[in-house]
């Protein structure tokens, strides 16, 4: 459900008590007219913050970070055929602790680089970043429930001269339970490439 009136109410009424609405909290309901009609039959459940489920309450709020820097200083993975680009994380880890505010870097390359002579690596000789139209989602690794879905805006993925990155929070997720990254990159041609490849990490408290 889209609540963002109802926060925006709460906040006039914060900046001045004659505007908007008081914060007096949400109830989740029926809408008053199905309530009133006595017609339908409705089997509703609804689960604490204590539930040991992944189906706790929650709010998601969400706002654009992303930047956009060094741009010159790296080059973007358009080899989208034959299995490519390759796309992995550079620093993430097993656990992290449900506070902590993680940077995590991407790292990209062709999976067949073009055929050059040289006497040092490819890979070292640039750096490679995913497209500015990235984004990523967040997934109970368990269940393949998502928790935070793809969004061209909200989720988007930065880069700056050492390739791309993005922030996370680790308090918007249950502890105790382990959850995994996807990876979506657009191209100027239509084409949609998707990277679910394990990338996996635990919640710890």
């Amino acid at each position: 459900m889209d609540v963002s009136d109802i926060f925006e109410n709460f906040y006039e009424n914060s900046l001045d008590p004659a505007t908007g609405i008081p914060n007096n909290g949400l109830i989740v309901k029926l809408p008053y007219e199905t309530e009133t009609t006595g017609n339908e039959n409705f089997n509703l459940k609804f689960f604490s913050r204590d539930t040991h489920t992944i189906f706790a309450p929650r709010l998601e709020v969400v706002w654009n970070d992303a930047s956009f820097t060094g741009a010159s200083d790296t080059t973007v993975v358009h080899q989208t055929n034959d299995g490519g680009p390759i796309v992995y994380f550079k620093n993430i880890e097993e656990k992290y602790p449900e506070g902590s505010v993680v940077q995590f870097r991407l790292g990209a390359r062709s999976k067949f680089p073009t055929k050059t002579y040289t006497t040092s690596s490819f890979f070292l000789a640039s750096t490679q970043r995913l497209t500015n139209t990235s984004s990523y989602a967040v997934c109970d690794a368990v269940t393949n429930e998502t928790l935070l879905d793809y969004d061209d805006i909200y989720t988007r993925i930065s880069h700056d001269s050492n390739g791309s990155f993005f922030n996370y929070r680790m308090n918007a997720l249950s502890p105790e339970r382990y959850y995994k990254f996807k990876i979506r990159s657009k191209y100027t041609d239509g084409t949609v490439k998707y990277f679910d490849n394990g990338y996996y990490f635990k919640v710890v408290r």
